[in-house]
């Protein structure tokens, strides 16, 4: 079809021409036009079911994991997984689940609960939970206490082994109990004077009640730091449960503990000496090393002796004031302490 001539205005002809202008389409229409046509519906595909991720698992199902899995970074992979285990409910839970084999043994109800020869290789989880600060000695006594009511409810008839009496006729009702009457009769000090005290590395070895796994590593902080009430009570139920340094616990580190406890005479920690010998650390120790903190006791031991010049060496009794009574026992466990090394040298090391 040909195309309709236009006329325009102010065009002159040359000769007999016709002047023909071709119509341009307007794009923006053309495209706004393709935009109105009806779309047709399309098949959408059905929405995939979101599975429940860790951080938004119920509190019994995450305990659970924590649990069996006995990972201690479990609660570090995010902000909300440690918020949801940072309960205290939730720290004792996991502390009894690391240690009721062990305490279970110790009750001799391993049988009952257990099928033969179950050993849980937990060292590494055991370790990882004595290290928290949290894990004081008042929070293990309280889920040792609450596994054996547990205990005590699941099996009919179980008396268990702590009935017995404490060295103040008492009988003992819970571990608790008898820990404190342990850890009392241990730490005694008072009955010692300046003729019995060669006798206080003898026969003084704590009671042995529950074990720990072989493998459980003693915290470095109670050893790289001095000790205060609480870290001693906790130290002192580590080694009544039998634990030993680690291979990587050398002498350096048994030496800074050494050197805590013995700054001076008057301020002796003469409780966590002996857990250290209990633990055979003084044993381990090079010959040169042991020369020296001879050396320094015997300094200390000098310098205290010249107060005492005038005591009578055949009095049985400590003095009675107050600082003359703490620095006799100083004194006195100075001397123990010296007469010790002075056997190890010999015996180790034969000089």
């Amino acid at each position: 079809m040909e195309l309709t001539p236009i006329k325009a205005r102010g065009k002159r002809r040359r000769g007999n021409h016709n002047t023909t202008i071709t119509p341009i389409l307007n794009k923006k229409l053309k495209a706004k036009s393709k935009s109105n046509r009806r779309k047709l519906p399309k098949d959408k595909p059905a929405p995939e079911e979101k599975k429940p991720d860790l951080e938004h698992m119920p509190l019994e199902i995450l305990e659970q994991i924590f649990f069996l899995s006995e990972n201690v970074n479990l609660p570090r992979a995010s902000h909300r997984i440690g918020k949801i285990l940072s309960g205290y409910s939730t720290k004792r839970e996991a502390f009894i689940s690391g240690f009721k084999f062990y305490w279970d043994v110790y009750l001799k109800l391993e049988g009952l609960f257990y099928h033969d020869n179950f050993d849980p290789d937990n060292h590494e989880f055991q370790s990882s939970l004595l290290a928290y600060s949290w894990a004081n000695i008042q929070f293990i006594l309280e889920c040792w206490d609450m596994h054996y009511q547990r205990r005590k409810q699941a099996v009919p008839g179980f008396i268990g082994t702590l009935q017995c009496s404490c060295s103040d006729g008492n009988v003992i009702k819970r571990p608790s109990d008898g820990f404190r009457d342990h850890y009392a009769e241990f730490s005694q000090i008072e009955h010692v004077n300046q003729h019995n005290y060669q006798s206080l590395f003898q026969n003084m070895r704590p009671h042995y009640h529950t074990r720990l796994h072989d493998r459980t590593r003693i915290p470095d902080s109670l050893l790289t730091s001095p000790l205060d009430d609480e870290g001693l009570k906790k130290l002192f139920w580590l080694v009544r449960s039998n634990i030993e340094l680690s291979p990587d616990q050398t002498w350096e580190v048994t030496l800074q503990a050494f050197q805590h406890a013995t700054p001076s005479c008057s301020r002796l920690n003469f409780t966590a000496v002996r857990l250290l010998d209990n633990m055979s650390t003084f044993t381990t120790w090079p010959l040169h090393i042991l020369l020296e903190e001879l050396k320094r006791l015997e300094s200390l031991a000098s310098a205290l002796e010249e107060s005492f010049i005038n005591l009578d060496p055949g009095t049985p009794s400590l003095p009675t004031q107050p600082d003359k009574r703490r620095d006799m026992i100083g004194l006195v466990y100075i001397r123990a302490i010296i007469d010790n090394f002075c056997c190890y040298r010999r015996t180790i090391h034969g000089k």
